[in-house]
């Protein structure tokens, strides 16, 4: 309900204490569209839309005016217009919620709820450790997903934006692919089996800053964003083959 204008049911008791029964949504508050913070793009033409995930949606307010919520911190200094712009791994990986609190049918309130990707670095029984500043923490203290294992690809969300007060930490699926077409953009882009991935800026693991055309990789996705690339096949034209060879004073 965050970023919603609800109704809430309240007993007021003899002794002046109220009991809460439920919260719900007003009725004409509604949550238009979610996805990651890297599916969200500009409309080019016209500042008075965004684009999540492809679909495009009407704003009431302009994006570089319409200003974020974070989740559990309220209303920022971002805008609409500078969350669009994000390209940087622990950006990108984020939610964003697109919400009408009056019934036009237009976004009035965003809210993000921000998120980190790191590597399980260590998986033991009781405890975890994970990459990007995450650290070391007892498995029974945070939110985690079954069958977690070392060199495990997440995404982490800190304990300040989740209801439970732990940091929640989910697994990212690894997709092995050739890469057929690179786009030498900013961000650069990656056509993996016929749809085409951004790469997030500030990735140092493994391969993804060198991701070529040719070469097969396993690949962490978020949303829209390659975050990690690890190659395990080489292109041909990376393969030299030497047929002989003569010796020298200086050497072969």
């Amino acid at each position: 309900l965050l970023g919603l204008k609800v109704k809430v049911l309240v007993k007021v008791k003899n002794n002046g204490d109220e009991d809460v029964y439920g919260v719900y949504a007003d009725d004409d508050s509604k949550t238009i569209a979610t996805g990651t913070v890297g599916q969200l793009e500009n409309v080019s033409s016209d500042s008075m839309k965004t684009k999540l995930n492809g679909t495009e949606y009407k704003l009431d307010k302009a994006n570089n005016k319409l200003k974020v919520i974070y989740a559990n911190k309220g209303v920022s200094t971002d805008t609409v217009a500078t969350i669009e712009q994000a390209t940087a791994i622990d950006q990108v990986a984020g939610t964003v919620k697109l919400v009408d609190t009056d019934g036009n049918n237009k976004v009035d309130t965003v809210v993000v709820t921000p998120a980190k990707v790191g590597k399980i670095t260590y998986a033991g029984s009781k405890k975890v450790t994970i990459s990007n500043g995450v650290g070391s923490n007892d498995v029974e203290d945070i939110d985690i997903y079954n069958g977690f294992a070392k060199d495990d690809w997440t995404v982490v969300t800190d304990k300040t934006y989740t209801a439970s007060d732990d940091i929640s930490v989910a697994k990212i699926d690894v997709v092995t692919s050739k890469v057929t077409s690179v786009k030498s953009s900013t961000p650069k882009e990656v056509k993996i089996n016929d749809s085409w991935y951004k790469v997030a800026t500030g990735s140092v693991a493994d391969d993804t800053a060198s991701v070529k055309s040719g070469s097969t990789y396993d690949f962490a996705i978020v949303g829209n964003y390659v975050v990690n690339a690890k190659e395990t096949e080489a292109a041909s034209t990376d393969v030299l083959v030497v047929t002989d060879f003569e010796k020298t004073s200086n050497g072969m």
